[in-house]
């Protein structure tokens, strides 16, 4: 048994360096990857949530318990939950799944734009292909709308094109949103 084997089983309320409390039971301590597991209690009809944490981004822990557990000498085949086995072309997948979401999230971020041009951005995007370049929304590879995106900075080549009308209906709505959160509605 290692020298930390004995704290497995106890219940903790963990805070860590963004003060973020955790309380669970200590699942399992790995002193390779510097990890602590905590098992998190969910409802009575749910599975338990477990959670990593890196112990260099723990700043405090405190015991839950009353009084420690008895120490034993348990594997990880005696454990509760059992663990079972890992696919390793699940967590491949997942991997990738998580890498592509996290991309996709990043361009759909504008560089230095106003809450408002996000704003806008997020409207156009739920119905119409769009992305950034620069600071500005390009929708269509046709219509440029240009900080403070208003319907006055939506522009094409084409004045008449329906695409500018729609996409200046859907900056028009957007500014009307924006202007009722300002007034607190």
């Amino acid at each position: 048994m290692t020298s930390t084997d004995w704290v497995v089983g106890l219940r903790v309320q963990v805070t860590t360096i963004l003060d973020q409390e955790i309380s669970g039971k200590v699942y399992a301590i790995d002193s390779v990857s510097n990890t602590i597991v905590l098992e998190e209690a969910g409802d009575k009809s749910s599975k338990p949530n477990y959670r990593v944490i890196k112990t260099s981004f723990v700043k405090e822990v405190s015991l839950l318990d009353k009084k420690a557990p008895k120490p034993s000498s348990r594997s990880f085949g005696e454990v509760e939950p059992a663990i079972g086995p890992v696919s390793l072309q699940g967590v491949v997948k997942k991997e990738s799944a998580a890498a592509k979401a996290a991309h996709k999230y990043a361009i759909t971020r504008g560089q230095g734009v106003t809450k408002e041009g996000q704003m806008v951005f997020d409207q156009i995007a739920k119905t119409l292909p769009c992305r950034w370049h620069g600071k500005s929304i390009i929708v269509f590879d046709e219509v440029r709308i240009d900080p403070p995106y208003t319907v006055e900075a939506t522009r094409a080549d084409d004045e008449k094109s329906t695409a500018l009308q729609h996409v200046r209906r859907i900056v028009e709505h957007t500014q009307e949103k924006i202007a009722a959160e300002v007034k607190g509605g």
